[in-house]
């Protein structure tokens, strides 16, 4: 059924497609499939898109969220004009908005550099490592890039860069010291992904391996380094201490694929449920349509639920990975193997490594002295609550309803003192679920007793 976009979404955050059209041609570009025609968002659709997503901004109480705009291309400051008017037009709407691009950093003018500054828009900045590496991958664009790194940073405005850094099994070999030349930029946030849709060798697994281990060992000496002031944030070791520590019960969810809460919309206002579509083949494209801004959207495509990781392999139920890898992503899944849920070997293999060398060396990071990511030491006071919890209910006699009421109300304390939006999501779940069977033994025991006094059988 075919209703108006403000009716189905209730949304936390937009991909806007700027642009299909991109300044370079990087070898392992998704990509591959931009139209002879070089289309771009004009002023006009971007601003009924902001007005038209933002009024359906779902807030979370507890949360008090922004709505997220990222901007995407191709190259989305090919399309700067329009870009700086869905800017302008948030900030003179007083929405609650923050901003980041996806981008190769090789267009930067003055004029944005300021609007950075004065908005606040973080960006996400493609670049692969050393010279060497990143010039072979992305079109000999390095000086460029550092260039305009540089002018952030003389601004005083490096916070704002997280670098994504992709990895190719071919350099593989070369990864700590790509990893260790981006940090040494004076860029604190780094994500060092490797490409998953390719064939890696055993021996590119093996370097693979051998690179990260290398990296996990710098990080903890950094940590520990007295006096060391930088927080330093290296994705794929800070998520997979996250979620290798959560409880079982963790969050399995597959990606926002066909969410209400999150839409890529191209060119012309079509939406679609990943940022990778508007730039896919025409069938992929068709497959995967929602509908339009202008026209509606096909309510029957949007999940009332958010869809769950399913594990198709038998092996997955007792893998080290289980936690982090999250079934890959579904895009990536059905254009390699026609389905969303089954990731390549590459993915299954490299995520493997990650667990195993995060789980011999998270207690190290977990116990540094100078411990400075913020999602770790939130990871540790979400253990501490978890760890009292676990000891409620391996030590407490729950029938004695007097000393599980006071360790009820401990927990509680506990959460309120940390703050609900310190809790990380993958903690959430089993927080309230031991609340809820505490809860539920106390008035079960409490009505055994009452009934027991009056003589009545239950």
């Amino acid at each position: 059924m075919i209703k108006p976009f403000e009716e189905v979404y209730k949304l936390d955050s937009i991909t806007m497609n700027l642009t299909n059209n991109c300044n370079l041609r990087c070898i392992y570009c998704f990509e591959q499939n931009k139209s002879v025609k070089k289309d771009m968002m004009d002023v006009e659709t971007a601003i009924d898109i902001i007005d038209k997503a933002y009024s359906t901004h779902y807030v979370n109480p507890k949360f008090k969220n922004k709505f997220t705009i990222n901007f995407f291309g191709g190259e989305p400051f090919l399309n700067w004009e329009t870009m700086k008017a869905v800017v302008t037009h948030c900030k003179e709407k007083e929405y609650d908005v923050s901003f980041g691009v996806t981008t190769n950093l090789t267009i930067l003018t003055d004029e944005m550099i300021q609007y950075i500054e004065d908005y606040d828009i973080f960006l996400l900045i493609s670049i692969d490592g050393t010279k060497k590496v990143h010039d072979k991958n992305r079109c000999n664009s390095y000086d460029k890039v550092l260039e305009n790194i540089n002018k952030l940073k003389d601004k005083g405005i490096a916070r704002y860069i997280e670098a994504r850094m992709t990895i190719l099994p071919e350099d593989a070999y070369q990864m700590f010291e790509s990893t260790k030349s981006i940090i040494d930029m004076g860029i604190d946030n780094v994500c060092p992904m490797a490409v998953t849709d390719v064939e890696w060798s055993d021996s590119s697994l093996q370097d693979y391996e051998r690179e990260f281990s290398k990296l996990i060992d710098y990080y903890i000496e950094t940590v520990n380094t007295e006096g060391y002031n930088r927080n330093i944030s290296i994705k794929n070791i800070n998520d997979t201490i996250i979620n290798i520590m959560a409880p079982e019960v963790s969050d399995e969810m597959l990606c926002a694929i066909f969410n209400n809460r999150w839409c890529a919309l191209d060119t012309n206002g079509d939406i679609y449920p990943c940022h990778q579509l508007p730039t896919s083949d025409s069938e992929t494209k068709k497959k995967n349509y929602i509908g339009n801004i202008y026209t509606g959207v096909e309510e029957d495509m949007i999940l009332k639920t958010p869809k769950k990781v399913t594990y198709y392999k038998d092996e997955c139920d007792t893998c080290n990975a289980k936690g982090s890898c999250k079934g890959g992503c579904p895009q990536e899944n059905f254009r390699l193997n026609h389905r969303e849920d089954e990731p390549s070997k590459a993915y299954c293999d490299l995520h493997k490594i990650i667990a195993k060398v995060v789980l011999n060396k998270q207690k190290e990071i977990m116990n540094s002295s100078n411990l400075r990511s913020r999602q770790l030491v939130l990871l540790k006071e979400n253990l501490k609550i978890k760890d009292y919890i676990d000891l409620v209910f391996n030590e407490t006699n729950l029938r004695d309803t007097l000393t599980t009421s006071t360790r009820l109300i401990k927990i509680k304390e506990m959460i309120n003192n940390l703050g609900e939006e310190k809790i990380l999501p993958t903690f959430k779940d089993y927080f309230e679920q031991k609340l809820v069977i505490l809860a539920s033994v106390i008035v079960t025991e409490n009505k055994m007793r009452q009934s027991e006094s009056l003589g009545i059988e239950i």
